[in-house]
């Protein structure tokens, strides 16, 4: 038996047990294998190939790219002597390639291998389609995951588009061959639905991969554990971007139980996923109102991507950046902006580096980053600033879509949005109130006057048309905004409940007292009834119900309602969280007889 041959045999046992000792010695014959067929081109190919999907596979992605550029280039001098012969083994090592390159964050150089991959598929396809269309569809699969990394989801749409065709039909012909590739597509589809803002389209598709891989898991759990696991995460993330956020989190916490024991027992190929899902789980358990559980998961993914860095920062340094701008948004919730501030400049450091080296691929990143960056600036008192960076974050977006405007104009709205709101708590509403028309007619046109977003910037609009002391434009606008959010996302939407908290504010200050109170009493039992008693919107609610209560003249009752508030308040977000805070001393004002309390504000979306 060839060397080649036994590490085959090692590799098997190590699929179907998970025996290290059997990874390992793999990983060595394969090496050996090479080693022996160095006067061979055809055969060192072959090994070279192999021996660089294995170290993927295992977790070891640097090592993996060159014995996988070597294949490439010994391949692509057979070929040119024998297309015939090799142009399949070319586009399957041109594939590897784009992968590898991928994974260790080289996402613009993954593009043309995986472009050159599925072009030779397709010419390929098209003489013996039985023969390559699998291979066609999981070159264009790739093709979709790496567009997307760099921006360009329309495209990325199309080749996944194109892909879930090619395998629904295999599957319907063979469904034990070809179930798992239709599923892994299936949830790529949904993802990138989602990213184009098609967001109720985006759903059946990981619902449907979610339950072909669970009959496969059942069947075989080592084999498609992590593929569930993946298909689970992704249909979180839809999820939740639909509102259905409880469903949400029950498919996050699935894939993370899933994740934590690949991990355990083969951390180097299985710990990014599970920082990755920590991530989303952190996510995830924010939306449904429990921000001190979701720093805890938060917190371990940046641990995690912070030990993968300093093994392979080219590959993990994207990642730990991401899970740093999370954290900052998690510390921010529980009342803790100065850490929130350290944990986002971390990341826009990072970032700032990757997109020097890599412009077309980071720059994107970096653009959020900053965006977050000024968020967190105005949260401690610095608006000067948080205006600098979101500035630059207009700035590189105004860039970005220039040059590729239906990937990028829908951010540059966003960033437009976040500048108008800068605009607005510096009180130069002068500024602000033009900016966010602006990005209303934006949002209409790039995406339709009944997308979420461009709901959400109508929303927006009517809050500073309120802050500029236009209350009728502002409460004409709330009410057509209140009727297109109750029709297009439905009554128990946050973002529905949220217009109606601003419209109960706006009761108030025009002197109706008792309207407003009855306002936040039915808002109160719609929140507590779609995000639970405990989430920090239903938790503010009951704070500005209080307040309205005491303005009608029932003093004692808000003083009771205030002192039950802050135990709660105290429990949640803890002690010394700003919203606490200004609860007890709203309390203490009230019971002290002068009045004088602050309303919390209305959440922009």
């Amino acid at each position: 038996m060839t060397s080649s041959d036994q590490a085959s045999s090692a590799w098997a046992r190590f699929k179907r047990s998970g025996s290290l000792a059997d990874r390992d010695q793999a990983i060595a014959l394969e090496e050996q294998s090479v080693a022996e067929g160095a006067a061979d081109d055809r055969r060192r190919a072959a090994g070279l190939s192999t021996l660089g999907m294995m170290l993927s596979e295992v977790g070891r992605r640097t090592e993996a790219l060159p014995p996988t550029e070597e294949a490439v280039a010994v391949y692509r001098q057979l070929t040119a002597d024998n297309p015939a012969a090799y142009q399949p083994d070319l586009a399957r090592s041109l594939s590897n390639l784009g992968a590898f390159l991928s994974e260790v964050g080289r996402r613009t150089e993954a593009l043309p291998p995986t472009e050159e991959a599925v072009a030779v598929y397709r010419h390929l396809t098209a003489d013996n389609p039985a023969a390559y269309q699998p291979d066609l569809a999981r070159s264009l699969s790739n093709l979709g995951a790496f567009l997307s990394e760099v921006g360009r989801r329309t495209e990325a749409l199309t080749a996944t588009e194109e892909a879930v065709e090619i395998r629904r039909q295999m599957a319907a012909d063979n469904p034990a061959a070809y179930q798992p590739d239709l599923a892994r597509s299936l949830s790529n589809l949904g993802a990138f639905l989602s990213e184009v803002g098609r967001r109720t389209e985006a759903l059946p598709a990981p619902e449907e991969a979610v339950a072909v891989y669970r009959q496969l898991t059942a069947d075989n759990p080592a084999a498609y554990q992590p593929d569930l696991a993946r298909a689970l995460s992704n249909l979180g993330a839809v999820l939740s971007e639909v509102g259905r956020r409880t469903e949400a989190l029950t498919a996050t916490e699935e894939a993370v139980e899933i994740r934590r024991r690949l991990a355990a027992n083969n951390p180097t190929a299985y710990e990014p996923d599970l920082a990755s899902a920590l991530n989303n789980l952190g996510f995830q358990l924010s939306e449904v109102g429990r921000p001190t559980e979701a720093l805890p998961p938060t917190e371990e993914a940046v641990a995690v991507y912070r030990q993968l860095t300093a093994d392979n920062p080219a590959a993990y340094q994207p990642d730990l950046a991401r899970s740093l701008s999370n954290l900052g948004v998690r510390l921010s919730e529980v009342g803790r902006p100065t850490q929130a501030l350290t944990a986002i400049e971390e990341a826009v450091e990072i970032r700032r580096r990757l997109a020097a080296n890599d412009p077309t691929a980071y720059e994107p990143d970096l653009a959020s980053a900053l965006n977050n960056l000024g968020i967190r600036l105005s949260e401690v008192g610095r608006p000067t600033e948080a205006l600098t960076a979101i500035e630059e974050a207009v700035e590189i977006r105004r860039r970005l879509a220039a040059n590729n405007p239906t990937a990028y104009e829908p951010d540059l709205a966003s960033s437009l949005s976040n500048l108008a709101s800068a605009y607005e708590s510096a009180g130069d509403l002068d500024r602000a109130v033009p900016l966010y028309e602006r990005t209303l007619a934006d949002s209409a046109r790039l995406l339709g006057e009944d997308h979420p977003h461009t709901l959400y910037a109508r929303n927006n609009l009517a809050s500073a048309y309120e802050s500029a002391g236009d209350l009728e434009r502002a409460v004409q606008l709330y009410e057509r905004t209140l009727t297109d959010m109750v029709r297009v996302l439905g009554p128990d939407h946050p973002n529905t409940l949220t217009t109606r908290h601003n419209l109960a504010n706006w009761r108030g200050k025009t002197g109706d007292t008792a309207g407003a109170a009855a306002a936040w009493a039915e808002l109160l039992d719609d929140m507590a009834r779609v995000l639970g008693p405990d989430h920090p919107n239903t938790l503010t609610t009951r704070h500005n119900l209080a307040y309205w209560r005491g303005k009608t003249g029932d003093t004692a009752g808000a003083a009771a309602a205030w002192a039950e508030l802050l135990d709660d308040m105290a429990r949640v977000l803890g002690p010394d969280h700003p919203n606490t805070l200004t609860t007890r001393h709203n309390l203490a004002n009230w019971q002290g007889g002068t009045g004088k309390t602050a309303v919390h504000q209305s959440t922009d979306s």
